[in-house]
Formats: C-alpha cells, sequence, structure tokens
C-alpha cells in the first residue's frame, strides 16, 4: 500500500519484536508520522539494506517494546 512520510521522530530505546524469533530486538530507526488513505498514523521504522521500512507491516511482527537499558549483542 502506498503512503507518504510526512515526519520523522527519533527512537532511541525502541526495539521490533517478531513472532517467529526469540529473544532478537530490531532497533527502531525512527518513528514515522505517515499518511496513508487519507488517514495519518504514527509507526514505527527500521532500516536494513540502506533503506527505511514499515516495522508494523512485516508478516511476523509482534510487538513494538521500550528497553531503555537493552545494549545489544556485539558481533
Amino acid at each position: 500500500m502506498e503512503y507518504k512520510i510526512i515526519q520523522i521522530m527519533p527512537a532511541a530505546g525502541w526495539y521490533v519484536t517478531y513472532k517467529d524469533i526469540e529473544d532478537y530486538f530490531d532497533p527502531v530507526a525512527c518513528f514515522a508520522l505517515i499518511e496513508e488513505e487519507n488517514t495519518q498514523m504514527v509507526v514505527p521504522m527500521t532500516s536494513g539494506d540502506g533503506y527505511l521500512d514499515r516495522a508494523d507491516q512485516a508478516d511476523n511482527y509482534k510487538e513494538l517494546v521500550y528497553l531503555p537499558q537493552y545494549q545489544p549483542p556485539q558481533p
């Protein structure tokens, strides 16, 4: 579905979890105020391969969590 990004906001400390991946927290790159079909909403955006993606549209999207003290494991 087509949408237009109107504004982006920082998302420090916010992560997305997925239904089929345990103990993995995908950092939210930003929150975006979007317009879709004449409706505005704020959605979490994740980054990958040099672009932003709506996290809430992933087939396996589970939830948005706030973990301000979380430190991702280092590779």
